[in-house]
């Protein structure tokens, strides 16, 4: 696995000030699994001394073969006006091998924000009874890869004409295929209420997959 990520953190641009900051991330991922099982079987041995597979009147193999790696990229850009309301964008793309050989990239947006009413002015007197008020709403795209074959076409073994060896079709892949792709949609707020001695949550979400 590798996973590195950088941000940098910046304001005071030309007619915005300090009052608006800026923080542009990038960030880069990459996975790849081997997994690979060499088996041996014996049955039927002449006497109990004998325990090697090669001692075996009956032995048979086997083996198993998986690679999977994926790579991943995403930059993301943020913007904050007075520490208290705040705008998010980005997006990502991811590439897998278990994608069909048409299949692009997959990209994934994303968008979010969040504004802390409790930091404005017309917030009052209300600092008595609700010691923060934030509202945060997000829209976005996830995906989850196929599973490792699922985009080739797979071959078995069998008899063919005669005893000789042949092969036919065993899994119909899919040259097209791409991941699972889900939407979703949430908005929700964060509260404290008498100098943060309670607290609520809530969050309404709706998802298509």
């Amino acid at each position: 696995t590798l996973d590195y990520a950088a941000s940098a953190t910046y304001g005071g641009l030309p007619g915005l000030g300090e009052s608006v900051q800026f923080t542009s991330s990038f960030g880069l991922q990459y996975y790849a699994r081997t997994e690979e099982i060499v088996s041996g079987k014996g049955k039927v041995f002449p006497a109990p001394q004998i325990t090697t597979l090669s001692g075996a009147a009956s032995t048979s193999a086997g083996q198993t073969f998986v690679e999977n790696k994926s790579v991943g990229m995403y930059v993301q850009q943020e913007m904050g006006w007075n520490d208290r309301l705040f705008l998010t964008a980005a997006v990502r793309g991811d590439d897998n091998s278990a994608f069909g050989a048409d299949f692009d990239a997959a990209i994934y947006p994303k968008f979010s924000g969040t504004w802390v009413l409790s930091e404005e002015n017309f917030w009052g007197g209300l600092d008595d009874y609700v010691s923060s008020f934030r509202l945060r709403s997000a829209w976005g795209k996830a995906g989850r890869q196929p599973d490792t074959f699922a985009g080739v076409t797979l071959f078995s073994p069998e008899p063919g004409p005669g005893g000789q060896p042949s092969v036919t079709p065993d899994v119909l892949g899919n040259a097209a295929l791409g991941p699972e792709v889900s939407t979703e949609i949430e908005a929700g707020f964060d509260a404290a209420f008498f100098d943060d001695r309670i607290s609520a949550q809530f969050t309404y979400y709706k998802q298509k997959v």
